[in-house]
């Protein structure tokens, strides 16, 4: 085998480990509604927990977070208070 097809060889090997790093798998939790889309190079979480109910208030958070190599690289959670009436 020549040195360019070795080459060539190494580089589509090395393309594919990435592409397959990037591939999320899907978490839905029955917690309200999360989702977390795992890789082994990144986490993005969809939040949407029920934080607190009492009487005619709920309290839920909700948001985007998202962490690359484990380090927290964006949040944006926040709680979203409704009421109901009756």
């Amino acid at each position: 085998m020549g040195k360019r097809k070795k080459r060539a060889l190494l580089w589509a090997a090395a393309v594919l480990v990435l592409l397959l790093c990037l591939v999320p798998e899907r978490r839905a939790y029955k917690d309200g509604g999360t989702v977390e889309y795992r890789a082994l190079l990144y986490r993005a979480t969809c939040w949407h927990v029920m934080v607190e109910a009492s009487g005619n208030v709920e309290v839920t958070q909700e948001g985007l977070e998202l962490r690359v190599l484990g380090f927290l690289v964006y949040d944006g959670r926040r709680l979203v208070e409704t009421r109901y009436c009756g």
